[in-house]
Protein backbone atom coordinates (compact mmCIF):
# COMPACT_ATOMS: atom_id res chain seq x y z
CA UNK A 1 0.00 0.00 0.00
CA UNK A 2 3.26 2.31 0.70
CA UNK A 3 3.98 2.76 -3.16
CA UNK A 4 0.80 4.23 -4.59
CA UNK A 5 0.73 6.51 -1.81
CA UNK A 6 4.99 7.48 -2.81
CA UNK A 7 4.14 7.06 -6.50
CA UNK A 8 0.76 9.88 -6.06
CA UNK A 9 3.42 12.17 -4.06
CA UNK A 10 6.14 12.25 -6.62
CA UNK A 11 3.39 12.89 -9.57
CA UNK A 12 1.69 15.76 -7.52
CA UNK A 13 5.81 17.05 -6.71
CA UNK A 14 6.34 16.85 -10.43
CA UNK A 15 3.20 18.80 -11.56
CA UNK A 16 4.31 21.33 -9.17
CA UNK A 17 7.29 21.46 -10.25
CA UNK A 18 6.37 22.12 -13.67
CA UNK A 19 3.77 25.08 -13.08
CA UNK A 20 6.25 26.14 -11.15
CA UNK A 21 8.72 26.81 -14.73
CA UNK A 22 5.96 28.83 -16.45
CA UNK A 23 4.69 32.37 -15.41
CA UNK A 24 1.04 33.41 -15.66
CA UNK A 25 0.43 37.22 -17.54
CA UNK A 26 -3.20 38.45 -17.12
CA UNK A 27 -3.93 39.98 -20.51
CA UNK A 28 -7.28 42.00 -21.77
CA UNK A 29 -8.93 41.52 -25.00
CA UNK A 30 -11.78 42.16 -26.89
CA UNK A 31 -14.06 39.42 -27.75
CA UNK A 32 -16.53 39.47 -30.68
CA UNK A 33 -20.01 39.75 -30.11
CA UNK A 34 -22.59 36.47 -29.85
CA UNK A 35 -24.74 37.31 -32.52
CA UNK A 36 -23.67 39.51 -35.57
CA UNK A 37 -26.11 42.10 -35.76
CA UNK A 38 -26.65 44.31 -39.07
CA UNK A 39 -24.19 47.08 -39.28
CA UNK A 40 -26.62 49.13 -40.50
CA UNK A 41 -27.65 49.77 -36.75
CA UNK A 42 -25.83 52.09 -35.28
CA UNK A 43 -27.99 53.56 -32.70
CA UNK A 44 -29.63 51.95 -30.26
CA UNK A 45 -32.27 53.27 -27.61
CA UNK A 46 -32.69 51.19 -24.37
CA UNK A 47 -35.91 50.69 -22.75
CA UNK A 48 -37.98 49.26 -19.64
CA UNK A 49 -40.58 47.52 -20.65
CA UNK A 50 -40.58 45.26 -17.26
CA UNK A 51 -43.49 47.69 -15.78
CA UNK A 52 -46.82 45.56 -14.80
CA UNK A 53 -50.01 46.41 -15.85
CA UNK A 54 -53.65 45.83 -14.26
CA UNK A 55 -53.39 42.72 -12.17
CA UNK A 56 -49.79 41.65 -12.73
CA UNK A 57 -49.12 44.68 -10.29
CA UNK A 58 -51.02 43.14 -7.40
CA UNK A 59 -49.59 39.41 -8.10
CA UNK A 60 -46.25 41.09 -7.55
CA UNK A 61 -47.22 42.60 -4.60
CA UNK A 62 -48.53 39.95 -3.08
CA UNK A 63 -45.56 37.49 -4.43
CA UNK A 64 -43.33 39.65 -2.03
CA UNK A 65 -45.76 39.30 0.92
CA UNK A 66 -45.96 35.24 0.69
CA UNK A 67 -42.33 34.76 -0.75
CA UNK A 68 -40.57 36.83 1.54
CA UNK A 69 -38.76 38.98 -1.44
CA UNK A 70 -38.55 42.24 -1.07
CA UNK A 71 -41.62 44.38 -2.82
CA UNK A 72 -40.02 45.96 -5.28
CA UNK A 73 -36.66 44.68 -5.54
CA UNK A 74 -37.69 43.22 -9.39
CA UNK A 75 -38.53 46.31 -10.81
CA UNK A 76 -34.89 47.90 -9.25
CA UNK A 77 -33.19 44.95 -10.50
CA UNK A 78 -34.57 45.40 -14.40
CA UNK A 79 -33.54 49.73 -13.73
CA UNK A 80 -29.75 47.98 -12.79
CA UNK A 81 -30.12 45.52 -15.36
CA UNK A 82 -30.73 48.18 -17.80
CA UNK A 83 -27.35 50.41 -16.54
CA UNK A 84 -26.11 47.34 -16.84
CA UNK A 85 -26.48 46.76 -20.50
CA UNK A 86 -25.88 50.53 -21.31
CA UNK A 87 -22.30 49.69 -19.41
CA UNK A 88 -21.53 47.17 -21.38
CA UNK A 89 -22.53 47.97 -25.15
CA UNK A 90 -20.85 51.55 -23.88
CA UNK A 91 -17.77 49.85 -23.50
CA UNK A 92 -17.17 48.54 -26.75
CA UNK A 93 -18.02 51.84 -28.80
CA UNK A 94 -20.06 49.62 -31.52
CA UNK A 95 -23.09 51.30 -31.25
CA UNK A 96 -23.78 54.74 -29.88
CA UNK A 97 -26.46 54.35 -27.01
CA UNK A 98 -29.11 56.42 -25.13
CA UNK A 99 -31.43 55.47 -22.63
CA UNK A 100 -35.30 56.22 -22.55
CA UNK A 101 -36.78 58.43 -20.13
CA UNK A 102 -40.22 56.44 -20.35
CA UNK A 103 -41.29 53.13 -19.26
CA UNK A 104 -43.10 51.06 -21.03
CA UNK A 105 -45.46 48.33 -19.86
CA UNK A 106 -45.03 44.61 -19.35
CA UNK A 107 -46.27 42.17 -17.61
CA UNK A 108 -43.72 42.44 -14.55
CA UNK A 109 -43.14 38.90 -14.77
CA UNK A 110 -40.32 36.19 -15.27
CA UNK A 111 -41.71 35.38 -19.13
CA UNK A 112 -41.89 37.48 -21.94
CA UNK A 113 -44.86 39.31 -23.27
CA UNK A 114 -46.33 39.78 -26.30
CA UNK A 115 -43.83 42.16 -28.34
CA UNK A 116 -44.07 45.68 -29.40
CA UNK A 117 -45.79 46.95 -31.37
CA UNK A 118 -44.19 48.36 -34.55
CA UNK A 119 -45.99 51.71 -33.94
CA UNK A 120 -44.65 51.55 -30.72
CA UNK A 121 -41.02 50.54 -31.84
CA UNK A 122 -41.17 53.58 -34.84
CA UNK A 123 -42.47 55.70 -32.50
CA UNK A 124 -39.46 55.01 -29.97
CA UNK A 125 -36.60 55.51 -32.81
CA UNK A 126 -38.37 58.78 -34.51
CA UNK A 127 -38.09 60.24 -31.04
CA UNK A 128 -34.89 59.12 -30.22
CA UNK A 129 -33.39 58.53 -33.53
CA UNK A 130 -32.42 55.59 -33.00
CA UNK A 131 -31.82 52.31 -35.64
CA UNK A 132 -33.07 49.70 -33.14
CA UNK A 133 -34.82 49.47 -29.61
CA UNK A 134 -34.04 47.10 -26.74
CA UNK A 135 -36.49 46.22 -24.35
CA UNK A 136 -35.75 44.42 -21.37
CA UNK A 137 -39.34 42.97 -21.16
CA UNK A 138 -38.84 40.09 -18.63
CA UNK A 139 -37.79 40.18 -15.29
CA UNK A 140 -37.85 37.37 -11.74
CA UNK A 141 -35.26 36.78 -8.97
CA UNK A 142 -35.54 34.48 -6.42
CA UNK A 143 -33.34 35.06 -3.24
CA UNK A 144 -32.14 32.29 -0.21
CA UNK A 145 -30.11 32.87 2.45
CA UNK A 146 -28.69 29.14 4.05
CA UNK A 147 -26.87 29.22 6.86
CA UNK A 148 -24.06 26.65 8.26
CA UNK A 149 -21.92 26.43 11.44
CA UNK A 150 -18.11 26.10 10.83
CA UNK A 151 -15.41 25.93 13.65
CA UNK A 152 -11.86 27.91 12.97
CA UNK A 153 -8.93 27.27 15.41
CA UNK A 154 -8.06 30.01 17.61
CA UNK A 155 -5.45 30.98 20.30
CA UNK A 156 -6.77 31.77 23.73
CA UNK A 157 -4.46 31.63 27.01
CA UNK A 158 -1.73 30.45 24.68
CA UNK A 159 -3.66 27.01 23.97
CA UNK A 160 -5.81 26.11 20.20
CA UNK A 161 -9.45 26.42 20.77
CA UNK A 162 -12.32 25.29 18.43
CA UNK A 163 -14.11 28.38 18.23
CA UNK A 164 -17.80 27.95 16.95
CA UNK A 165 -19.12 30.67 13.70
CA UNK A 166 -21.47 30.54 11.40
CA UNK A 167 -21.56 31.64 7.56
CA UNK A 168 -24.72 32.83 5.48
CA UNK A 169 -24.98 31.80 1.95
CA UNK A 170 -26.65 34.31 -0.01
CA UNK A 171 -28.17 32.89 -3.36
CA UNK A 172 -29.75 35.05 -6.47
CA UNK A 173 -31.03 33.50 -8.89
CA UNK A 174 -32.47 35.97 -12.06
CA UNK A 175 -34.35 35.37 -14.85
CA UNK A 176 -33.93 38.33 -17.56
CA UNK A 177 -35.68 39.03 -20.50
CA UNK A 178 -34.60 40.62 -23.57
CA UNK A 179 -35.66 41.88 -27.22
CA UNK A 180 -33.80 43.91 -29.44
CA UNK A 181 -36.10 45.20 -32.16
CA UNK A 182 -35.48 46.77 -35.62
CA UNK A 183 -36.58 50.12 -36.62
CA UNK A 184 -39.20 48.81 -38.98
CA UNK A 185 -40.49 46.76 -36.20
CA UNK A 186 -38.86 43.55 -36.96
CA UNK A 187 -36.92 41.20 -33.87
CA UNK A 188 -33.06 41.22 -34.33
CA UNK A 189 -32.94 38.89 -30.83
CA UNK A 190 -35.19 37.56 -28.41
CA UNK A 191 -33.53 36.04 -25.47
CA UNK A 192 -34.35 34.49 -22.21
CA UNK A 193 -31.11 34.49 -19.77
CA UNK A 194 -30.13 33.20 -15.97
CA UNK A 195 -27.36 34.88 -13.90
CA UNK A 196 -27.00 33.50 -10.63
CA UNK A 197 -24.71 35.47 -7.97
CA UNK A 198 -23.54 34.52 -4.17
CA UNK A 199 -23.02 36.49 -1.56
CA UNK A 200 -21.65 35.32 2.07
CA UNK A 201 -21.61 36.78 5.49
CA UNK A 202 -19.83 35.62 8.36
CA UNK A 203 -21.16 36.09 12.56
CA UNK A 204 -21.28 34.53 15.85
CA UNK A 205 -24.62 33.48 15.39
CA UNK A 206 -26.72 32.75 12.14
CA UNK A 207 -28.49 36.04 12.56
CA UNK A 208 -25.12 37.96 13.16
CA UNK A 209 -24.16 36.27 9.67
CA UNK A 210 -27.34 37.10 8.13
CA UNK A 211 -27.13 40.77 8.51
CA UNK A 212 -23.90 40.52 6.76
CA UNK A 213 -25.02 39.62 3.80
CA UNK A 214 -26.32 41.92 1.12
CA UNK A 215 -30.10 43.36 1.53
CA UNK A 216 -32.18 41.30 -0.87
CA UNK A 217 -33.26 44.19 -2.58
CA UNK A 218 -29.07 45.37 -3.06
CA UNK A 219 -28.52 41.60 -4.05
CA UNK A 220 -30.86 41.60 -6.70
CA UNK A 221 -29.66 45.04 -8.20
CA UNK A 222 -26.28 44.31 -8.32
CA UNK A 223 -27.05 41.03 -10.05
CA UNK A 224 -29.28 42.70 -12.19
CA UNK A 225 -25.88 44.96 -13.52
CA UNK A 226 -23.98 42.55 -14.30
CA UNK A 227 -27.11 40.52 -15.93
CA UNK A 228 -26.91 43.22 -18.22
CA UNK A 229 -23.29 43.70 -18.93
CA UNK A 230 -23.29 39.91 -19.85
CA UNK A 231 -26.20 40.57 -22.41
CA UNK A 232 -23.91 43.52 -23.56
CA UNK A 233 -21.90 40.94 -24.64
CA UNK A 234 -24.42 38.99 -27.17
CA UNK A 235 -24.89 41.51 -29.38
CA UNK A 236 -21.61 43.79 -28.83
CA UNK A 237 -17.84 43.29 -28.63
CA UNK A 238 -16.62 42.96 -24.77
CA UNK A 239 -13.64 43.32 -22.82
CA UNK A 240 -12.69 40.10 -21.60
CA UNK A 241 -9.73 38.92 -18.90
CA UNK A 242 -7.69 35.72 -19.56
CA UNK A 243 -4.34 34.78 -19.12
CA UNK A 244 -0.91 33.62 -21.07
CA UNK A 245 1.71 31.50 -19.58
CA UNK A 246 5.11 31.40 -20.81
CA UNK A 247 8.37 29.87 -19.01
CA UNK A 248 10.63 31.99 -16.60
CA UNK A 249 13.24 29.63 -15.71
CA UNK A 250 16.10 27.53 -17.05
CA UNK A 251 19.01 30.03 -17.54
CA UNK A 252 19.44 33.81 -16.27
CA UNK A 253 18.36 34.95 -19.49
CA UNK A 254 15.09 33.77 -19.00
CA UNK A 255 14.67 34.97 -16.23
CA UNK A 256 15.35 38.00 -17.29
CA UNK A 257 13.34 38.20 -20.05
CA UNK A 258 10.77 36.89 -17.72
CA UNK A 259 10.84 40.39 -15.80
CA UNK A 260 10.92 42.31 -19.05
CA UNK A 261 7.59 40.38 -20.05
CA UNK A 262 6.07 41.22 -16.53
CA UNK A 263 6.29 44.91 -17.46
CA UNK A 264 4.96 44.26 -20.95
CA UNK A 265 8.65 44.90 -22.51
CA UNK A 266 7.94 41.99 -24.93
CA UNK A 267 9.89 43.53 -28.21
CA UNK A 268 13.37 43.11 -25.23
CA UNK A 269 11.86 40.23 -24.11
CA UNK A 270 12.04 38.60 -27.67
CA UNK A 271 15.47 39.79 -28.36
CA UNK A 272 16.27 37.86 -24.88
CA UNK A 273 14.27 34.80 -25.54
CA UNK A 274 15.61 34.75 -29.62
CA UNK A 275 18.96 34.40 -28.95
CA UNK A 276 18.04 31.58 -26.76
CA UNK A 277 16.57 29.82 -28.90
CA UNK A 278 19.55 28.33 -30.59
CA UNK A 279 21.18 27.18 -26.77
CA UNK A 280 22.96 23.78 -26.74
CA UNK A 281 20.25 23.26 -24.00
CA UNK A 282 17.25 21.46 -25.87
CA UNK A 283 14.75 22.70 -22.81
CA UNK A 284 16.12 26.06 -22.62
CA UNK A 285 15.89 26.11 -26.27
CA UNK A 286 12.50 24.63 -26.75
CA UNK A 287 11.08 26.94 -23.96
CA UNK A 288 12.50 30.24 -25.64
CA UNK A 289 10.94 28.96 -28.94
CA UNK A 290 7.81 28.52 -27.08
CA UNK A 291 7.76 31.88 -25.10
CA UNK A 292 8.64 33.93 -28.54
CA UNK A 293 4.87 32.75 -29.96
CA UNK A 294 3.87 34.41 -26.63
CA UNK A 295 5.66 37.25 -27.41
CA UNK A 296 4.65 37.42 -30.93
CA UNK A 297 0.94 37.25 -30.05
CA UNK A 298 1.34 40.51 -27.41
CA UNK A 299 2.97 42.40 -30.01
CA UNK A 300 -0.28 41.55 -32.39
CA UNK A 301 1.88 39.17 -34.78
CA UNK A 302 -0.45 36.11 -34.67
CA UNK A 303 0.75 34.46 -37.86
CA UNK A 304 4.91 35.26 -36.32
CA UNK A 305 3.24 33.41 -33.11
CA UNK A 306 1.56 30.49 -34.96
CA UNK A 307 4.85 29.86 -36.57
CA UNK A 308 6.88 29.76 -33.43
CA UNK A 309 4.39 27.72 -31.43
CA UNK A 310 4.34 25.35 -34.32
CA UNK A 311 7.99 25.18 -34.15
CA UNK A 312 8.38 24.33 -30.57
CA UNK A 313 5.64 21.39 -30.80
CA UNK A 314 6.75 19.86 -34.38
CA UNK A 315 10.56 19.98 -33.88
CA UNK A 316 10.80 20.03 -30.01
CA UNK A 317 8.13 18.05 -29.20
CA UNK A 318 6.43 20.97 -26.89
CA UNK A 319 2.60 19.58 -25.13
CA UNK A 320 2.64 23.17 -24.02
CA UNK A 321 3.10 24.63 -27.69
CA UNK A 322 0.61 21.96 -28.82
CA UNK A 323 -2.71 23.04 -27.15
CA UNK A 324 -1.13 27.28 -27.92
CA UNK A 325 -1.53 26.15 -31.36
CA UNK A 326 -5.97 25.75 -30.87
CA UNK A 327 -5.51 29.01 -28.59
CA UNK A 328 -3.85 30.92 -31.25
CA UNK A 329 -6.44 29.39 -34.25
CA UNK A 330 -9.24 30.63 -31.88
CA UNK A 331 -7.83 33.81 -31.06
CA UNK A 332 -7.30 34.56 -34.64
CA UNK A 333 -11.06 33.66 -35.76
CA UNK A 334 -12.03 35.99 -32.93
CA UNK A 335 -10.28 38.76 -34.43
CA UNK A 336 -11.79 38.14 -38.16
CA UNK A 337 -15.08 38.37 -37.03
CA UNK A 338 -14.11 41.43 -34.55
CA UNK A 339 -13.21 43.19 -37.97
CA UNK A 340 -16.20 42.20 -39.55
CA UNK A 341 -18.38 43.46 -36.42
CA UNK A 342 -16.72 46.55 -35.96
CA UNK A 343 -16.01 47.86 -39.46
CA UNK A 344 -18.58 50.43 -41.47
CA UNK A 345 -22.00 49.36 -42.40
CA UNK A 346 -20.41 51.06 -45.86
CA UNK A 347 -16.93 48.52 -45.43
CA UNK A 348 -16.64 45.58 -48.13
CA UNK A 349 -13.72 44.47 -45.51
CA UNK A 350 -14.26 40.87 -45.10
Amino acid sequence: MKTPIRFSALLIALLLLAGACTTSKTIRVMRPADIDVSKDVKKIVVVNRYKPKGKNAWINVLEGFFTGEMILADRKGADQAINGVVDGLRDSHRYSIIVSNEQLEGNGMGFFPAPLTTTQINNLCVKYKADAVLAVEAFDSDVKIITEQRTRTEKQNGKDVNVPYFVANENVNLTIGWRLYTKTGGMLDQHQMYKTMFFNGEGATPQAAIARTLFPVDAVSRAGFEGGRVYGGRIAPAWVLTSREFYGSGSRGMKRAKRMALRDDWANAAVEWKSLTKSDKNRVAMRATYNMAVAAEMMGDYNMALEWARRAADRMGSRKANNYIYILKGRMADIDRLNNQLAPADSTAK
